[in-house]
């Protein structure tokens, strides 16, 4: 497998292809900002894209769909409570960061515990809710890989003052869903460094505080 970041838009979001190098076949996880960037980098190493996927439906995670599945007729996945994102403006946050909002809908719709393929690799869809209410992470076991969007960052956690974010959720979702993942899971989030689930465990301090420990 190879995995490429990108570091796009005004709000720095990470943007990831992942390819298996034997089929060429690729997908991309939250294209923001700017898709020719992206479109550049995808024909220069000959992918062939199969999806986009994305883990919310925040505008600097998906600015550059309209314009990528115009250019290469590709279909986009996201869970299934999170498409009114992509249908509103004011969800999805472009009403009020840009001068042009957009909305759209998603070609498929996933779910809790679905799996998805690309080449010889396989990922489960986790939700985890909180700063969405459809925020899912990707996981890869075998590769042990998790993208985990804007649920898990290196020492940090996912806003939950937006639209329909909830701090418990998310807290509830992090500890009983991915934390639990094996400690060499190297996480990719959706924005800043990689990190993995054991350094988070041992130095996040939403997850290792006593106070968040005894409330969530």
């Amino acid at each position: 497998m190879e995995i490429i970041q990108m570091v796009l838009g005004r709000l720095q979001t990470n943007c990831y292809i992942i390819g298996d190098t034997k089929t060429k076949e690729a997908v991309i996880i939250d294209p923001g900002y700017p898709g020719s960037k992206l479109l550049a980098i995808i024909e220069n190493k000959e992918w062939d894209i199969k999806g986009i996927w994305l883990t919310h439906g925040h505008f600097d995670h998906i600015g550059a769909i309209p314009f990528l599945k115009e250019s290469l007729g590709v279909d986009v996945w996201i869970y299934t409570l999170e498409n009114e994102y992509l249908k509103n403006p004011e969800m999805n946050l472009s009403s009020g960061f840009l001068s042009h909002p957009f909305s759209f809908e998603a070609d498929h719709l996933i779910e809790e515990g679905d799996t998805l393929q690309i080449g010889s690799f396989s990922f489960q869809v986790i939700h985890v809710p909180g700063h969405t209410i459809g925020s899912v992470c990707y996981y890869e076991p075998k590769e042990k890989i998790l993208f985990s969007g804007d649920a898990l960052f290196q020492g940090a956690i996912g806003r939950t003052d937006l639209p329909k974010g909830n701090l418990s959720d998310l807290m509830f979702h992090i500890k009983n869903k991915v934390l639990t993942l094996p400690d060499e899971i190297i996480v990719y989030p959706g924005h800043g460094p990689k990190t993995t689930i054991g350094a988070e465990k041992r130095n996040n301090p939403y997850v290792s505080d006593p106070w968040y420990e005894n409330n969530f």
